[in-house]
């Protein structure tokens, strides 16, 4: 989030990558505290576990995540959208992709991703449970979810597997295909406009678009791959009588992990194949990190010492090395 908001990166394809890390970073530090007292601080009585504030963040973590995750998944598509208009139709890039227009996008995703999952708020509350004499507080499927055999518990499902999975994951596959193509027709006009010119031979101008596009294909890629298996999953548990609900609840963990890797590997992408991005990030951290180092590193003295030396055979500008 630093680097993409320096003065010299900003653009509007720049400002959705810093609304993709805000939303990644949101979701994975939230993340934290649910693994530790889900995975991690297993030797607490059960009142202790189960208390009712535990079961209020269990409840803000569902919704939380969900809606984070949402608006990244639209981010997502929005830049593969931008990143198309830039190398199909680079003469209105400008005026389509506006900075205005990107800020816009970016409010919309949010407010969006908050109605989308209207159903899923309604779909969980907590419950009161007596177990041997302590009063506990767990996590479930509202009233309103399992009425009328389970009606909003489907259309949740629905919503989720369809609206935020399997659409934007359809519409990223074509940006794909379409991206990947535009790629090459531009690959192939450079060479064509290079080819023979010795003034313009040994250079690529769009080297760096290049680069970039390549970036935002391995990030759809490795979307694709956490995102469909998701949505797949889900179609699968509202088809009366499958019997896949307790298989998305034992995948639950899995699907997680997935998620967290897609929020996680994206600055490993950002720095392997942005050079401007790199350069920016170095330009920033490299001289503290410097500075850190040479405060913390011990001045280091030798046990040698170069002195005059007496034997014109080792004698080298007239001085020689002599251990002290």
């Amino acid at each position: 989030m630093v680097v993409l908001t320096r003065r010299s990166m900003v653009s509007p394809t720049n400002a959705v990558l810093t609304g993709l890390a805000v939303t990644d970073l949101l979701v994975m530090v939230e993340y934290i505290p649910y693994t530790m007292h889900q995975y991690v601080w297993h030797g607490r009585p059960l009142a202790s576990r189960y208390s009712w504030g535990w079961a209020v963040f269990v409840l803000f973590h569902a919704h939380f995540a969900q809606v984070f995750h949402t608006i990244s998944i639209w981010l997502t598509v929005t830049l593969a959208v931008w990143r198309y208009i830039a190398i199909a139709f680079p003469q209105n890039n400008t005026t389509w992709c506006s900075m205005q227009r990107t800020r816009t996008v970016i409010v919309a995703a949010f407010f969006c991703s908050l109605f989308c999952n209207i159903s899923n708020y309604l779909n969980f509350t907590i419950s009161k449970l007596e177990h041997q004499g302590q009063t506990l507080y767990i996590v479930g499927f509202s009233d309103l979810a399992q009425a009328h055999g389970g009606l909003m518990k489907s259309i949740n499902f629905w919503i989720y597997a369809v609206i935020l999975k399997l659409l934007p994951c359809g519409a990223l596959t074509g940006l794909s295909f379409a991206l990947i193509q535009e790629l090459l027709r531009a690959a192939k006009r450079r060479t064509q406009l290079m080819k023979g010119n010795s003034l313009v031979r040994g250079t690529d101008p769009g080297r760096q678009a290049d680069r970039v596009t390549k970036m935002l294909l391995a990030i759809l890629v490795l979307f694709l791959a956490s995102e469909v298996p998701q949505g797949i999953l889900g179609l699968l548990t509202v088809i009366p009588d499958s019997g896949f609900f307790p298989c998305y609840q034992k995948l639950g963990e899995i699907m997680d992990m997935l998620v967290l890797f897609n929020s996680a590997i994206n600055f490993l992408l950002y720095c392997s194949m942005s050079q401007q991005f790199r350069e920016t990030f170095s330009s920033l951290f490299k001289p503290c990190c410097v500075s850190v180092m040479t405060i913390r590193t011990p001045r280091y003295t030798p046990s040698w010492k170069a002195v005059p030396s007496t034997d014109p055979a080792l004698k080298v500008n007239n001085t020689s090395i002599t251990h002290v």
